[in-house]
């Protein structure tokens, strides 16, 4: 099977489409406007993919999509709290997207949301037919695009699926996660330090024992 797929040089990305490589798939990784020279596999897209609509190089026999690809600045960067610039990203780019793969018969195509579209939720679990409570622009982006997405799809012969997932971990990966991990290495390594001098004036402490009881 032929996938195009965006974001396929993000965290997510580069193991995703590892892994469909690995059974035998063939991933074409969307590269906006610039292919990187390390990749065998990029595809040089527009340089906006809200584009994409106009783009003369679709690849031929693309049997599936799978967008990853979004703008999710750190709440520190000043466009995370700029939502006209989130959904032209975001919101925008997913139904031209969506609306492409329509048109060139695409039998499936995959968007990547976000469990963020839910809200936080202290007191229960989420299931994906909760109603939607996003709270940041990023959030709101995801919950449009969502909508988007289903517009854009509405009676194609695509298929489409939204998958929501929760914070994403692992060797490389940023965000909250990240910051959690980068603590409780540091945690760890003050219990190691606080263990070994508790270690070493124990020590000392049974050697000091020791000489009275000699003595």
């Amino acid at each position: 099977m032929q996938i195009l797929m965006t974001g396929a040089g993000g965290f997510v990305g580069r193991h995703v489409a590892a892994r469909l490589n690995e059974q035998g798939h063939r991933v074409l990784a969307l590269s906006r406007g610039i292919a990187p020279e390390d990749r065998t596999d990029a595809v040089m897209g527009p340089a906006v993919l809200a584009e994409i609509e106009a783009w003369k190089e679709w690849p031929e026999g693309t049997d599936a999509v799978i967008h990853l690809g979004a703008l999710n600045p750190s709440r520190s960067e000043p466009q995370s709290g700029d939502l006209a610039a989130l959904r032209r990203a975001n919101v925008e780019a997913t139904a031209a997207l969506a609306r492409r793969a329509a048109r060139e018969r695409v039998r499936r195509m995959i968007f990547i949301s976000s469990a963020n579209v839910h809200g936080p939720t202290a007191d229960k679990s989420v299931s994906a037919s909760d109603p939607l409570a996003p709270g940041s622009p990023y959030a709101i982006s995801k919950a449009e695009a969502e909508a988007a997405f289903w517009s854009s799809l509405s009676g194609t012969e695509t298929e489409g699926c939204v998958l929501r997932p929760a914070p994403v971990y692992g060797a490389g990966g940023r965000g909250n996660v990240a910051v959690l991990v980068k603590l409780a290495r540091m945690a760890g390594a003050s219990a190691a330090r606080g263990a070994g001098w508790a270690a070493q004036l124990g020590g000392r402490r049974s050697s000091g024992t020791g000489d009275r009881r000699i003595s």
